[in-house]
C-alpha cells in the first residue's frame, strides 16, 4: 500500500479525484490561513508592546545627542539673510540676482514631490558657469603644484580667468554667508550643492600671484579659504562637505606655502591668521556629521530607494571589505532593497540613533582630539547595535537591517583620520605664519641655520600643537626645506610637504 503525507488523507476509492482534490486543498488553506493568522497575531503583539514600552535609556541619550541645534528653512518665507544656500546651490548656473531665491526654492519643492530617476532641476534651464576646460585648473592631488602649473602657462591661464569672471565673482560673494543650510528633503538621491566649484579660485590667486600681486594673491586666497570653513563646517554639515572642507583647506595650506616660499619679502596677510587659525574644539566635527548622516539615514528609510540604490544593493556591491563583508551583510541589503519603505517614525529614530551618536559621547570625542583611532574603533565596536530579536523591529523591519553591525565611522577609519589630518594642517600652517614673524634665530655653537629653526619650531605656543601630529622642519633632496606633516589618512599621501624659507628681512 502506497504511503501518504500526514496532510494528504488517502483517497477514498470511491470518491472522485477532483473531489479529494478540493477536500486537500481546503484543509491546506486552512493551515496556511492559521499560520499567518498565527504570525499577525505575534506581530501584533510585539508592535504593541514596543509602542507601550517606549525608546530605552540608551536610545532616549542617543536621540538627545542628536538633537541639532541648527534650523532649517521650511519655505523660502523663514531663510535667513545669513544662510548661504541659495548662493550654494546656483553658484555654476546663470541666473539673475533677482531672480535666485525664487529659483531655488522652486527646485527644493520640485525634488520633493519627484519621484524617479534622474531628477531634473528647474534651475538646469538656466546655462552653465562651469568651464570647458575644467581639467586644467589646479587640482587638490595634482602632482605639479599649483604655481608651478600657472607660471609655465601664465598667458593661457590669465585668459582663463578673465573667462570665467561671472562664476569667480559668484565664490567670492559666498564671503557675505555664515553658514549653509541643507532644505532638501532627506533622502537616498538627496541633491548636492556646486562643491567642486569651491576648488577654482585657487587658480585665480596663483594667476594673481605670478601677476605681480603676490599680498593680494594671499588676502583673497585666505579670505576663500576661512569662507569655505565657516560655510561647509558646522551644525548644517554633511560628511562630504566636511570631506571638501578639508580638501580644500589642503589645497589652500599647500598653495599659501608655496606663495610664502617664493615671496620671502612679503608679510602675509591678517586674514591669514584668522583663516588658518587652531580650532580647539575641532573634534565636534564628527559629531556635526554624525547629526545630519542620522537624517540622512531616516530619510532613506522613510522614502523607496532610487534604482541605482536598490540594484547596487542587490548586487551587493559597495559592500566594505573585511569581516563584516559576509553573506549575512549581504543578505541583509538585498532585504533591505526588497522591503517596503514603512515604518512608524518614532521606531524609525529610536532603533537608528545610537548607530549615529556614540560619536558624540565625551569619550568619543576626546578618542579624536587625541588621535586616538584605534581607541575610537574600539568604542564604536562596542557601541554596535545588534538587531537580537528588537521587538520594536515589528514596526520598522527595515531600520532594524540598517542599523545592524559596526556604527557609522567604526568601519570606516579614514574619516575620523580626515578631520584630524584638516586640524594639523590648519595647525602647521599656522605655525609657518608664526615662524615668519619671530626674529631669526642665532645658531647655537657648532649648529646649523636649520637646526636653529628647528629649535624654535619646537617653541611655537601650544595652541599650535596637536596630540597625535608630530610636523617638523626637514631637508628635501634637493636641499630646499619644508615643514613635513604626516597624515594619519595615507590612502593619496603619507605626508604633506609645505616648503619653508626664512623670511626675508
Amino acid at each position: 500500500m502506497p504511503k501518504y503525507a500526514a496532510d494528504m488523507p488517502p483517497p477514498d476509492c470511491n470518491m472522485p479525484l477532483h473531489a479529494w482534490l478540493r477536500t486537500w486543498l481546503t484543509r491546506l488553506l486552512k493551515t496556511l490561513g492559521l499560520l499567518a493568522l498565527g504570525i499577525a497575531l505575534l506581530w501584533a503583539g510585539l508592535a504593541i508592546w514596543a509602542l507601550q514600552r517606549g525608546p530605552t535609556p540608551a536610545q532616549q541619550q542617543a536621540l538627545a545627542a542628536l538633537r541639532n541645534p541648527a534650523a532649517t528653512p521650511a519655505s523660502l518665507a523663514q531663510a535667513s539673510p545669513q544662510d548661504g544656500f541659495v548662493a550654494l546651490w546656483l553658484l555654476a548656473r546663470d541666473v539673475p540676482a533677482e531672480q535666485q531665491h525664487a529659483v531655488a526654492w522652486q527646485d527644493v519643492e520640485h525634488f520633493a514631490s519627484y519621484r524617479g530617476d534622474a531628477w531634473p532641476a528647474p534651475s538646469e534651464r538656466f546655462a552653465e558657469l562651469t568651464p570647458q576646460e575644467h581639467a586644467i585648473w589646479c587640482r587638490v592631488w595634482d602632482e605639479q603644484p599649483c604655481l608651478q602649473r600657472v607660471r609655465a602657462d601664465l598667458p593661457h591661464f590669465q585668459a582663463q580667468i578673465q573667462a570665467h569672471q561671472a562664476l569667480l565673482q559668484r565664490i567670492a560673494a559666498l564671503a557675505d554667508y555664515g553658514y549653509v543650510s541643507q532644505p532638501f528633503v532627506w533622502r537616498m538621491d538627496t541633491p548636492l550643492p556646486s562643491y567642486q566649484h569651491l576648488f577654482y579660485p585657487a587658480t585665480q590667486y596663483a594667476v594673481q600671484f605670478w601677476s605681480g600681486q603676490p599680498e593680494q594673491a594671499m588676502h583673497g586666497l585666505c579670505r576663500h579659504t576661512d569662507t569655505v570653513q565657516r560655510l561647509l563646517q558646522g551644525p548644517h554639515s554633511t560628511l562630504i562637505a566636511q570631506m571638501v572642507a578639508a580638501a580644500q583647506l589642503r589645497q589652500s595650506a599647500a598653495l599659501l606655502a608655496d606663495m610664502l616660499y617664493h615671496a620671502p619679502q612679503v608679510q602675509a596677510p591678517s586674514n591669514c591668521l584668522q583663516a588658518f587659525a587652531a580650532q580647539p574644539d575641532h573634534a565636534q566635527s564628527l559629531c556635526d556629521i554624525a547629526r545630519n548622516e542620522y537624517q540622512f539615514s531616516l530619510g532613506a528609510l522613510r522614502h523607496p530607494l532610487p534604482s541605482w540604490a536598490r540594484d547596487a544593493f542587490l548586487e551587493g556591491s559597495g559592500l566594505e571589505s573585511g569581516p563584516q563583508h559576509s553573506r549575512i551583510r549581504r543578505w541583509q541589503r538585498i532585504l533591505i532593497a526588497l522591503l517596503p519603505a514603512w515604518g512608524h517614525e518614532r521606531t524609525l529614530r529610536r532603533l537608528s540613533a545610537p548607530r549615529y551618536a556614540w560619536v558624540c559621547t565625551p569619550e568619543a570625542q576626546q578618542a579624536l582630539s587625541q588621535a586616538d583611532f584605534a581607541q575610537l574603533h574600539a568604542l564604536g565596536a562596542a557601541h554596535a547595535q545588534a538587531i537580537a530579536w528588537q521587538a520594536a523591529c515589528a514596526l520598522a523591519p527595515r531600520a532594524c537591517l540598517w542599523n545592524t553591525g559596526e556604527p557609522i565611522f567604526a568601519a570606516q577609519p579614514s574619516y575620523p583620520q580626515r578631520l584630524h589630518d584638516r586640524e594639523a594642517t590648519r595647525r602647521a600652517i599656522a605655525s609657518l605664519l608664526w615662524l615668519r614673524m619671530q626674529p631669526a634665530p642665532a645658531p647655537a655653537a657648532d649648529a646649523s641655520a636649520l637646526q636653529a629653526w628647528q629649535a624654535l619650531f619646537a617653541q611655537r605656543p601650544a595652541e599650535l600643537h596637536l596630540p597625535g601630529s608630530t610636523p617638523k622642519i626637514t631637508t628635501l633632496p634637493d636641499g630646499t626645506w619644508a615643514l613635513h606633516v604626516p597624515l594619519h589618512d595615507s590612502a593619496r599621501a603619507t605626508a604633506l610637504q609645505l616648503p619653508f624659507a626664512p623670511p626675508a628681512r
